[in-house]
This record gives structure tokens, C-alpha cells and sequence, in this order.
């Protein structure tokens, strides 16, 4: 939606592009966690999860979801979450338990969540 929005403008019917992307960044904010997949309820696919938020604030340009900073919550459960030895991660599940796809999300998160964001001034 952010897509078509930023093609559509308010020229689409009704302005329907961007009044379905709002609600879906409200969506997102009253069941956002860092911690668990909302869509999924748990912990599944969190990495990819990770990733997916990070597509979303990139192409919305928003430096939160709801009431979270997604970048610095995200970044600093991969942070809490890195093998400290090897410095890969691992999440759950048959795809993401995998030391190298789980660290290919979260690095992706991590490379790509904190370009072209508008951040709020931080004291």
C-alpha cells in the first residue's frame, strides 16, 4: 500500500491508497512488539517478521509504528540476540533456524532499517 500510495497520492479513489496504508500503520501499532510475530501471534518467522517492519518504516519513511521507534526496539533485540561467539543469529522455526538465513534477515533489518528515516531529535 505504502507503494501504490506514493504513486496514487490522493488521486486514487477516494484517496483509498493512503487511507488503507493509515490503517494499516494503526494496525501495526496497537499489536506491535518486537518480541513476537503479530501476524503470527508468536514467535515464528520473527526475523523475517523484523524484516518486513523494517520495509515497512523504510518505505513509509516513519520513524515509529504507533507509539514504538521500530529501528532502536528492533536493533536492540538483534543486539540481545546475537551469538556472541559466532555473531550470527537464529530464530525459530524450519527456515529460520538456520544460523545463515536467520542472520540474512537480521542483518537486513539492521542495514537497510536505518537509512532514509525521518528521526525524531533525540535529547
Amino acid at each position: 500500500m505504502a507503494a501504490a500510495a506514493e504513486v496514487l497520492g490522493e488521486n486514487g479513489p477516494d484517496g483509498a491508497p493512503r487511507q488503507a496504508l493509515a490503517r494499516g500503520l494503526s494496525w501495526m501499532g496497537r499489536h506491535f512488539s518486537v518480541h513476537a510475530n503479530a501476524g503470527l501471534g508468536g514467535q515464528g518467522w520473527l526475523l523475517y517478521y523484523l524484516d518486513s517492519v523494517e520495509r515497512v518504516g523504510r518505505l513509509t519513511k516513519e520513524p515509529l509504528i504507533g507509539e514504538h521507534d521500530w529501528y532502536r526496539e528492533g536493533a536492540e533485540l538483534l543486539l540481545d540476540t546475537q551469538d556472541k561467539l559466532s555473531g550470527s543469529w537464529k530464530g525459530q522455526g524450519h527456515v529460520e533456524d538456520d544460523p545463515h538465513v536467520g542472520t540474512s534477515f537480521a542483518r537486513l533489518f539492521l542495514a537497510k532499517g536505518g537509512k532514509e528515516k525521518k528521526r525524531p531529535d533525540r535529547p
